[in-house]
């Protein structure tokens, strides 16, 4: 549905000027279950989120990153 620009939250609009990921596209990257994905987030090794206002977000790059590193792991 359409929104006017000034209805959608900025917090979105940043993020895709960031390369930024709500954990929502994190947990759709990871292709995990969003039980993994908070069970994750205690990993020390997983990206640091990033607080814009009322949202978290993650860095693309960061996710990118945690992927590779547990894609050699195995």
């Amino acid at each position: 549905p359409y929104r006017h620009p000034s209805k959608v939250p900025r917090c979105s609009l940043m993020s895709e000027q960031q390369r930024l990921l709500s954990a929502r596209k994190v947990i759709e990257l990871l292709a995990v279950s969003e039980r993994t994905f908070y069970r994750l987030k205690h990993d020390p090794g997983f990206p640091k989120p990033i607080r814009i206002r009322r949202c978290i977000r993650y860095r693309l790059e960061d996710v990118e990153k945690f992927i590779q590193s547990h894609q050699r792991a195995r």
